[in-house]
């Protein structure tokens, strides 16, 4: 570690830089090493007071100096040059000439002499071009970033690399930087070098080799300015053989997720490609972060093709490459970069796989799309594709759906369903093409059965059992009074909102045979949610009781005195026995719970009450 001076030291600050770079167990021996000594003027210790101090201290520099020049260590030397070092004559007849001839005496250094620390940044960069060995440039962004900024930084073809001098005046602003496919880079990545501590330092270098050719994405946050410098290596001159690989795929762009299929061909001086392929082989290499994979590629039938498969592919970038081989020894090679892209996706969250409806009714539908692990909304689908729904019937009986873009990629709609009953499905339709000019299609069909209630047909079973009535009036009496004392449950909950998203939509049907049971908790007596998380504990009690007019009423009532918390009926407290009315919302535990009950909706679409009697009748209120 280095030691912090009370002085202006530069030669025992160079000493530690030595020793550093080249004598300590830090020390990477195949890396190329340089030096920056940044100074306001002249050396400030007390100990060059003394006669003769100065010329030994020189002298003890201008040697060390020269071991650094053998390392062939270039020491490149910044003057910050404030008023009162201009002003000082010993620094501008002799340090000022000291540090040029440092500089010059380990090319490929320079001196750069600065009236302010904000041209610092363009000092560091010119440095790192010098040390490339390709021309200084100016910056390509320069921003004050304020919480969250997004800038584009375009890439030409055939460039074999692009370094990105990034520097933050706060080196807390994140970045990060989006292939023109959306993928995000990573230091894992294979044809990625990142140097600087994300968080620590002011300075960051990102180097991409065989960059793909597009608009790459920046994505800062933080406060502070950025400059960012951009310096691009392109592809050497083709050196002339006898042989060389050309690869027939990948395109820039692949799916995720499906076959990758490699074809190459080898082609001779003339660019024709070779027929007699019994002295060649043709192995490829695939790479993505932390994932590598060897293939030899089999000569097709015709044309001279090579060809290879690999099965699905993981959305990312990846580089693929390819070496020619006779009798053992490479005679050619290629690489190439390329990325898979997530293509949409659709999941239905709601109407679920072979629900019943009641016919004239509505019911809601709910879809998601997403492209890998990111949600697609509105305004992203839009340029790319459309989201088709229908009811059907038969391939003649179709009824359009219209749904809205929500965020996180939700698309909510209603269908009301027809009067007529019997097998329907709901038909979606995913097609469009990428931003990146792939196609995608998906189709998903949701068997649904259309039921007209039993409350609805009673007007004409009355109508048809006229006859009988005087047959069965005494029975319907004894039944009446046995029903006066044992009314049951009835109706049924609707799972609105879970845990476990495939659960929204499910029916619950509360059991007809039972008087009273629980919501959550164990046993024969307990109602269970069809969850992976279930209500293990006890958090409501659910009664069938009969009003002094025979209605069969419905009652939700706190398993504890004071209600337990969270327990909501319509977004209100349920402190006390309440009575369940059609369309109520229950809410307990990540639960969302809407109870339905057809008779009672029935009677209200007729302008009832809606009351039930134990003869199975209904009157009005």
């Amino acid at each position: 570690n280095f030691q912090l001076m009370d002085w202006t030291d530069h030669l025992g600050a160079l000493q530690q830089a030595y020793a550093e770079l080249y004598e300590s167990e830090h020390s990477l021996s195949q890396q190329r090493k340089a030096v920056i000594l940044l100074t306001d003027g002249r050396p400030e210790m007390p100990s060059l007071t003394a006669p003769g101090a100065k010329a030994a201290y020189i002298a003890e520099l201008r040697e060390l100096v020269e071991r650094f020049a053998r390392r062939d260590c270039p020491i490149f030397t910044i003057a910050i040059t404030p008023d009162a070092a201009a002003a000082d004559p010993d620094v501008q007849t002799f340090y000022r000439n000291l540090w040029q001839e440092i500089a010059a005496n380990t090319p490929p250094a320079a001196y750069y002499e600065l009236h302010t620390a904000a041209d610092l940044p363009q000092v560091y960069h010119d440095i790192i071009v010098q040390l490339l060995g390709t021309p200084p440039t100016r910056p390509i962004v320069q921003l004050q970033v304020n919480h969250t900024l997004t800038t584009t930084i375009p890439v030409e073809a055939g460039l074999s690399r692009v370094v990105l001098a990034i520097f933050k005046h706060d080196p807390a602003i994140e970045i990060k930087l989006r292939r023109p496919g959306g993928a995000l880079l990573r230091t894992e990545d294979p044809d990625v070098e990142i140097r600087g501590n994300e968080g620590q330092t002011h300075d960051e270098i990102w180097a991409i080799t065989h960059p793909q050719a597009g608009l790459w994405v920046m994505e800062l946050s933080g406060q502070g300015e950025v400059l960012v410098w951009k310096d691009d290596t392109p592809l050497p001159s083709a050196t002339p053989t006898r042989y060389r690989l050309t690869f027939i795929t990948p395109p820039t762009y692949v799916p995720a997720d499906q076959p990758l299929q490699i074809q190459c061909r080898i082609l001779n001086e003339q660019d024709e490609y070779v027929q007699d392929i019994r002295p060649f082989q043709i192995t490829v290499e695939l790479k993505r972060a932390g994932f590598s994979e060897a293939l030899l590629l089999t000569r097709a039938t015709e044309e001279g093709l090579y060809n290879a498969s690999y099965p699905g592919l993981l959305a990312g970038a990846y580089t693929l490459h390819g070496r020619l081989l006779t009798e053992g020894q490479e005679v050619a090679s290629l690489e190439t970069a390329f990325e898979a892209i997530s293509l949409p996706k659709m999941t239905v969250k709601a109407p679920t796989p072979g629900q019943v409806v009641a016919a004239g009714y509505t019911f809601p539908v709910s879809v998601t799309l997403s492209t890998g692990f990111q949600h697609l909304d509105a305004a992203a689908l839009k340029p790319m594709g459309s989201l088709a729904v229908m009811l059907e019937r038969s391939p003649h009986d179709q009824i359009p759906v219209s749904l809205t873009g929500e965020p996180e990629g939700y698309f909510t709609g209603e269908v009301h369903v027809p009067e007529h009953e019997g097998a329907y499905a709901l038909a979606l339709h995913l097609e469009g093409t990428t931003l990146e000019g792939l196609p995608f299609a998906e189709d998903q069909v949701i068997p649904l059965q259309v039921i007209v209630p039993e409350q609805e047909r009673l007007p004409i079973i009355w109508l048809a059992a006229i006859p009988l009535v005087a047959c069965v009036s005494l029975a319907i009496l004894l039944l009446k009074r046995r029903a006066l004392r044992s009314p049951y449950l009835e109706g049924q909950w609707r799972i609105l909102k879970a845990p476990s998203d495939l659960d929204v939509g499910r029916i619950i049907p509360l059991p007809t045979e039972r008087k009273m049971i629980t919501l959550g908790g164990q046993g024969e007596n307990a109602l269970r949610l069809p969850a992976v998380v279930h209500l293990d504990s006890v958090v409501a009690l659910l009664q069938a009781n009969r009003s002094a007019e025979g209605d069969i009423e419905i009652w939700i009532a706190p398993a504890e005195p004071r209600g337990p918390a969270g327990l909501l009926r319509n977004e209100r407290p349920v402190t006390t026995s309440q009575r369940l009315q059609d369309g109520d919302v229950i809410a307990a535990n990540g639960y969302s719970l809407r109870y339905e009950n057809l008779r009672q909706a029935a009677a209200r679409r007729a302008g009832t009450a809606g009351r039930k009697k134990a003869d199975g009748t209904t009157v009005s209120g």
